[in-house]
Order: structure tokens, then sequence, then C-alpha cells
């Protein structure tokens, strides 16, 4: 007996109340999952609040204060690293407001107070919404096959549970739900492993195949047009960043607070891109599979949509590459 029919004889033989102790585990799992997976995304959005040193030299602290005040909506009055009675007066409205303990004018920890402040904020509430969009985006193919397999089989499921009149209408198109939600989330990956393996695949297969790969397209579209508006961003942020630290607005420390963002970013991108090109290969093997079993017509079909995603991912590495250029050339290591 073949594994496939040994399985479906052994589904045959579940109980109606074990068949939804395994799909009560299985939802269970998946949100275990997506809780791991949340958490992977808020620490790469947010990431550890760093603050850097406070300058040695003291005219350089009272002007990066003064700077910070500044820029948080406090006038510290000249900015001209002069600890007066205007900038003490603005540091105690900056603790004040914030709940912070106050100190005898511009110290180490002021600095630090303001710092802190400034990393917190950009780490969650100062998000463009550009980023939050790529990264939302970026989700799917940054998933490993089993988390993606594992969110999958909960869409489909209840799709499947929604879709169904009765209990045992609900309870088959669960299971259908499930198996087809793991498949379109599994990508390539799917067909290419385990019992999927064949010289040729059934029509409902080619079909399925295709829809996967048409999905995979439309989201990498969106993905595309995020990181589009992302890069444009980044490099205008960067240019700022440079002229304000060659006008002597901000200290190189202070810039690289502000660069650290975007750094984050180019590598958010650069995982993406990885993680784009080895789900291309599978494609990629797929697709010759294809051409050497199938009709004309599937292998097209198969060919026109690879096409499609090979495009957008030039795209994505053309973005990429721009916004390497532009942070290499910057004045801030």
């Amino acid at each position: 007996m073949r594994t496939t029919d040994k399985y479906l004889a052994r589904r045959r033989s579940l109980t109606k109340g074990s068949r939804w102790q395994l799909i009560l585990a299985l939802i269970c799992n998946v949100f275990i999952l997506n809780a791991c997976n949340t958490n992977t995304v808020i620490n790469s959005v947010v990431g550890p609040v760093a603050v850097p040193e406070a300058p040695s030299d003291r005219k350089q602290l009272v002007l990066s204060v003064q700077r910070m005040l500044a820029q948080k909506g406090f006038n510290p009055g000249p900015v001209d690293g002069i600890d007066g009675p205007t900038t003490r007066s603005a540091l105690r409205n900056f603790q004040d407001a914030k709940g912070l303990s106050r100190t005898a004018g511009v110290t180490a920890t002021a600095y630090h107070q303001l710092a802190a402040d400034g990393r917190a904020t950009m780490g969650s509430t100062q998000y463009s919404s550009a980023v939050q969009q790529m990264k939302s985006d970026s989700m799917f193919f940054n998933q490993s096959y089993l988390e993606a397999c594992g969110v999958g089989l909960l869409g489909g499921a209840v799709i499947g549970y929604i879709s169904g009149d009765d209990s045992k209408e609900r309870e088959k198109n669960m299971m259908v739900g499930a198996g087809v939600g793991c498949v379109a989330a599994m990508g390539a990956n799917y067909w290419l492993q385990g019992q999927r393996e064949q010289a040729a695949y059934k029509e409902a297969d080619m079909k399925q195949m295709l829809a996967t790969l048409k999905d995979e397209n439309r989201k990498l579209s969106s993905l595309v047009n995020s990181s589009k508006e992302v890069v444009a961003e980044d490099r205008r942020k960067i240019q700022q960043i440079d002229d304000a630290y060659r006008k002597k607005q901000i200290s190189l420390e202070e810039a690289k607070i502000q660069m650290a963002e975007i750094d984050d970013n180019k590598a958010h991108l650069e995982k993406t891109l990885a993680n784009l090109e080895e789900r291309k290969k599978n494609w990629d093997t797929l697709g010759n599979k294809v051409r050497a079993n199938q009709s004309s017509a599937d292998s097209k079909a198969m060919d026109t949509e690879i096409a499609s995603l090979e495009r957008k991912i030039t795209t994505l590495k053309s973005e990429l590459d721009a916004l390497e250029q532009t942070r290499r050339v910057s004045a801030i290591g």
C-alpha cells in the first residue's frame, strides 16, 4: 500500500472527536509559530535600545543636549555650548514632562535621558508607514517553510469551517482547506519534496501550482512597491543626516543613532532578497520539470509567471543596490 493510501486509511479510521482534537492541536501550534514570528518581527523593527556615551568634552556635551532639546520641542535658546538659564529651563521642562529626575543643569545623566528618549521613540512610534508596510509585505517571504505551512493550515482550516453548512461538511472542508493552505504557503518547495515528487502532474496539481505562483507574484509586487518607498525615504534621510553632521548640527554619535534605522532597513531587505532568490531557484527547478513532462500550454504559463517573478526580484535588487551606494558614500561610518 502506498504511503498516501495508508494516510487516507488512517484518516478515515479517526473518530470524529479525535479529528477535532487534531485540528485544535494544529491551530494551537500555529498560534505558537505566529507568536514566535511576531516576536522576531518586533525585535527586527524596534531593536535593542542603545544609548551612546555622553561626550567627554564639556562644550560638546552641552551642544548635544541643546540640539536634542530643540529637536524635541523644548527651546534651549542659542545652540552655543553654554549651559545658561534658558538651556536649564528647557531641560527642566523636558524632565518634568517625561517624569524624569531633575539634574543640576547639563550633565551626562541629562544627556542619557534625552538620548534614551529619542532612541525609544525611534523604535516604536516614529517608524514611517512605508517601513511598516515593507515589513508586513516581506513577512511571507521571510518565514521558514514550517512556519509558512502552519499559517496556511490555519487560514485554510478557518475558510473550510466557514464554507460548511453542517458539522460533517465543515469538518471535511477544514481538512481540505488546511491542506490547500499549506500548499499555497510553501510554494514550489511543496512539489519538490516527498510524495509530491513525480514525473508528471495532474491537471488539478498544475492549476494549484500556477495559482500559488501567481499569488507569490502578487505578494512580491506589493513588496517591491513598499520597498521603493522605503529606499527613496532612506536615501533622503542619509543626505539629511550627512548635511546636519557636516554643518555640526549633530554629533557623530547622534548621526549614528539616526542612521541605525536605515541600516536596519537595509539588512532586512538583504535578508528578504536572499530568501526570494532561494524561492526563485525552487520555481526554476520546478519549471524545468514541467517543461520536460507537461503540455506546452502548462510550461508556457509556468515560464511566464517565473519570468515575472524574476523581473520583480531584479527590481528589488536594484533598489537595494541604490540604497547601499548612497549609504557607502555617507560620511557616517
